[in-house]
């Protein structure tokens, strides 16, 4: 290099000079990060704190619980499909309890109907009647419950699964 040309020293003092200062407004030990990086989001990443437990907790509800749901919506809906049958009065007690037959899949079961008679049914009369757990109960069963049920798990199943991601997608190094 020619120590005798200014501008190329004057640029090679420029050149120390910057380098000198790049760690400057760093405490003692710290080693410059590099540029447009933000602490947290180097190398290493940070570790989730209380919140994100709670978060990830809460997510574990949200998806057991989705998935205990799921099934017994998908069940109550499969019973309202599949046990719709019809019912012989035997005897009533008042205008709300009447006792009565019926048969589902070939097998005769007798008990109470449960309903809301208010006497239009006289004994020997057939009833149109849904079956479920062996219960027999007068008119069409509504189907919301079990659609409600099997919705739900979905919208639960869902939400866990965002807030197990979101304290990661916080967390994690890129």
């Amino acid at each position: 290099m020619d120590q005798d040309d200014p501008e190329k020293r004057i640029a090679d003092l420029e050149h120390q000079l910057a380098d000198q200062k790049r760690g400057a407004d760093l405490p003692p030990g710290q080693p410059p990060q590099q540029a447009n990086t933000a602490p947290g989001t180097g190398s290493g990443s940070r570790k989730p704190g209380f919140g994100a437990q709670i978060v990830r907790v809460l997510a574990i509800f949200c998806v057991v619980g989705g998935l205990y749901f799921l099934p017994v919506g998908c069940l109550n809906y499969t019973n309202f499909l599949r046990t719709q049958t019809t019912a012989t009065i035997d005897h009533c007690d008042n205008d709300t309890t009447c006792y009565g037959r019926w048969s589902v899949g070939g097998v005769s079961q007798t008990g109470q109907i449960y309903g809301d008679f208010h006497g239009d049914h006289p004994v020997g009369s057939d009833v149109d009647v849904h079956v479920w757990r062996g219960h027999a109960y007068e008119g069409h069963p509504i189907q919301a419950p079990a659609i409600l049920l099997m919705s739900g798990s979905f919208v639960a199943i869902a939400t866990g699964v965002v807030l197990w991601w979101s304290p990661r997608r916080k967390y994690k190094s890129r």
